[in-house]
Order: C-alpha cells, then structure tokens, then sequence
C-alpha cells in the first residue's frame, strides 16, 4: 500500500512539474520558428563540392557536381560541373582516409583541383581520400 502511494505522489508531482515549467506554442508560433530555423540553415556556407574518392579515382559519394581522373599514381584531377576554382577566392579541404601515413596536397590549376598523395618515403600513392570545397 505505501508502494503504490509513493508511486501516485511521484508521478502527481510529475505532472504538476511538467504542468507549471511547459511552455506551450500555438501552431503558428511553431511554423515561425520552423522557418527561422530553416532560414538560420540556409544562410550557412555550404561547400560548392564535396566527395569521397577511392584510391582508383572512383567516387564513392559526395555532392555529385564534379568528376574525377585518376591521372596517375597518387593525382588525382577534380573538375566541378559549373564551378571554376580559384585560389584566391575558394577554400579547399582534402585528407586521407583510413590509410597508412602519408601525406596529400593540392594546387588549383586551369580551375581544376590537383590532388598529390605520397606515403612517408615521398613517393607517389594511391589512396582513398575526402575534399570539399568553399567559395569564400
């Protein structure tokens, strides 16, 4: 009997918390905050590109505005559909994934993305890797 007593006071006090600390929103408050949220996401910098390549060049996910050439051992070559990069205006954020150390760079040239892959002897490597970029 004192059990269940007990569990009545605990959930009476409950809802009488819940009752007194809720604030409660009509239906058009909720749709104003909705789209000061989704306004509040679109103002944010988005990337112009972005992707996973694997270490034969294939795409394995991203934006899916850009292509990629598998130039050779360890450059890869990223063009963007309707976008030319430039240095001076763009941002670009590239790293290895799940790989043994090494090391990536990257230059912009002919408004194309180069990326260069080496492993810890300098010498060009095949490997997976991620990169985004941001017009600034």
């Amino acid at each position: 009997m004192f059990k269940r007593v007990t569990i009545f006071i605990c959930i009476l006090i409950m809802v009488i918390f819940f009752i007194v600390n809720c604030e409660m929103y009509t239906k058009e408050e909720v749709d104003a905050i909705i789209e000061d949220l989704k306004d509040d996401l679109s103002d944010q910098e988005q990337p112009a590109a972005f992707g996973t390549i694997s270490s034969g060049g294939v795409i394995a996910g991203g934006s899916g505005n850009f292509t990629v050439d598998h130039y050779s051992t360890g450059i890869y070559i990223i063009e963007i559909n309707g976008f030319l990069c430039q240095v001076s205006e763009d941002r670009v954020d590239v790293s290895l994934i799940l790989a043994d150390p090494g090391f990536i760079s990257w230059i912009v040239s002919d408004f194309n993305l180069y990326i260069y892959i080496r492993d810890v002897d300098g010498d060009l490597t095949d490997r997976f890797f991620n990169f985004s970029i941001w017009r600034n």
